[in-house]
């Protein structure tokens, strides 16, 4: 499942079930990335998810 369809405002699911749903998903997305730069990828990821909830 893709982050956005995770992070949809109105999907209509508690908070929690939506961290616990997501972190397998950043934590393999971490692993994937663990080799290179991964701090550039982790702001742009950060970035993205505070400017998908402010809207």
């Amino acid at each position: 499942m893709q982050l956005k369809a995770l992070t949809k405002r109105n999907g209509g699911k508690p908070l929690q079930r939506v961290i616990k749903e997501l972190n397998p998903k950043l934590r393999g997305f971490s692993q994937y990335f663990r080799i290179a730069n991964a701090s550039i990828e982790f702001k742009k990821l950060a970035a993205w998810l505070r400017l998908y909830n402010l809207e």
